[in-house]
């Protein structure tokens, strides 16, 4: 009980001693004197007790990593000039280009800083309203090495459609794979690539009409998963439809 008694009373008294040898040497420093020395260890009925100072929390301030601004692109050189409103671009696989021009519905051929016609898309262009619609995207198949197939997104009197047609130095006859897209002077999109799963990606306007963006059933203002053939793949998340021709046929006819 003595013991126990004593001890306590050490804690106290060693913990007492440490505060007051920190004071003294704070007070020290500012006078210019020596600081005394700090209280030893005490020991009483042959119990030895330290005291041990408290640790205090050390802030660490982390620097975030400064990041250097991205460079402005530069342009490494013309490829060709002179071309009217060029939009979709295909690259072929010996690194020659088809490009297509907006408002003709031409496409060209680049190769060495020349553009030589190869055929000509029936297009409806709205430049005179200062509009966006004409020939757009342009997307060739994973397999076009061996079936010659090209994708184009483009612009009819009547609607935005997908088209597919070969391509092996002339344009084959358009195969519409996708109509009833919604068209207006803006907002007809025209986004065309085919995915690492080898389904064509769509990208379509909302006819200025922001509501039809939201509405599952139409085809406007979205992103398509299609097959190559133009039908709905199996996985869509939307499985609203089986068939995308009818479907925007019944919408189109007020369903």
């Amino acid at each position: 009980m003595g013991v126990r008694t004593t001890r306590r009373v050490l804690l106290r008294g060693g913990a007492g001693a440490s505060l007051v040898a920190l004071a003294a040497c704070s007070g020290d420093e500012q006078s210019g004197g020596s600081p005394e020395p700090s209280a030893g260890p005490s020991t009483t009925a042959g119990t030895t007790t330290s005291t041990t100072p408290t640790p205090t929390a050390t802030e660490t301030l982390t620097t975030a990593p400064t990041k250097s601004p991205a460079p402005d692109p530069q342009v490494a050189g013309e490829v060709i000039t002179g071309l009217a409103v060029p939009w979709g671009i295909a690259f072929l696989p010996d690194g020659t280009a088809l490009v297509g021009e907006r408002d003709t519905g031409r496409l060209l051929h680049v190769s060495d800083g020349s553009a030589d016609p190869v055929g000509t898309l029936e297009v409806r262009s709205r430049l005179d309203e200062g509009g966006e619609t004409g020939l757009l995207g342009l997307a060739l198949h994973p397999d076009f090495s061996a079936n010659r197939l090209l994708y184009a997104y483009l612009s009819t009197d009547d609607d935005n459609r997908i088209v597919r047609m070969t391509y092996d130095g002339g344009l084959g006859e358009p195969e519409p794979i996708l109509t009833g897209i919604g068209t207006s002077v803006h907002h007809n999109g025209g986004g065309l690539a085919f995915g690492p799963d080898g389904l064509l990606y769509a990208t379509t306007g909302d006819a200025e009409d922001p509501a039809s963006a939201q509405d599952k059933d139409s085809v406007d203002g979205k992103v398509l998963r299609l097959t190559d053939a133009g039908k709905v793949p199996d996985g869509n998340p939307f499985d609203n439809t089986k068939d995308l021709s009818n479907l925007v046929r019944a919408v189109r006819g007020g369903l």
